[in-house]
């Protein structure tokens, strides 16, 4: 599962809520490319054996998702495999 399809989901949420989104995700992605190595604050928390910010983070995608009833595919099968591997990260 890639980054790539997040957006499917939070795009369309957002638009619900009256968010305006002044690039497309294909320019998005381009400019991505040009940051360079990084690593997201999620993947350094598993590295470090600490909690992951599952809910916060991909939960509220869901909720809110829910509240203006458009579909979250995505992002309840990233919720779903990351909250497993968190779980067992913390054991």
């Amino acid at each position: 599962l890639s980054v790539v399809y997040v957006p499917t989901d939070v795009r369309p949420v957002g638009r619900a809520l009256g968010a305006r989104f002044d690039s497309t995700l294909d320019e998005r992605l381009e400019q991505s490319r040009h940051v360079g190595a990084v690593r997201t604050s999620m993947l350094q928390d598993l590295l470090a054996g600490k909690p992951l910010e599952i809910v916060p983070l991909t939960g509220m995608i869901i909720t809110l998702g829910r509240l203006v009833s458009v579909p979250t595919p995505v992002s309840e099968t990233v919720f779903a495999l990351v909250s497993q591997l968190d779980r067992e990260n913390q054991r």
